[in-house]
């Protein structure tokens, strides 16, 4: 694909993100403030990946469920998807480690 064949998110979206507990495949380490935190995103109604990073404002622990800030870059054909109830599966290799539902 070609960069004029993707969009980014103007502004970024709140999210609710729920992170998958340590002993059922999640994270190890809280998500930090600032870190950029960038796993595989997929879209959960048509299994399309995008790419962007999710941003909280406290630690995100494994195991908890809260706010965040989705920034993304997905193809063109997907924008009809960013919508309010979308629900994202975010993985780390083949491992889910939570989902984000578009607020």
């Amino acid at each position: 694909m070609r960069s004029e064949d993707f969009e980014k998110i103007r502004q970024p979206m709140k999210v609710l993100v729920e992170l998958i507990q340590t002993n059922s495949g999640g994270r190890v380490n809280p998500v930090v403030p600032g870190e950029n935190w960038r796993p595989d995103m997929y879209l959960s109604q048509s299994d399309r990946q995008f790419w962007g990073q999710i941003d909280f404002e406290t630690l995100a622990y494994p195991g908890s469920t809260q706010e965040g800030w989705l920034n993304a870059s997905y193809p063109r054909d997907l924008s009809d998807q960013f919508v309010s109830g979308t629900k994202i599966r975010l993985m780390n290799g083949a491992q889910i480690v939570g989902i984000a539902t578009i607020q």
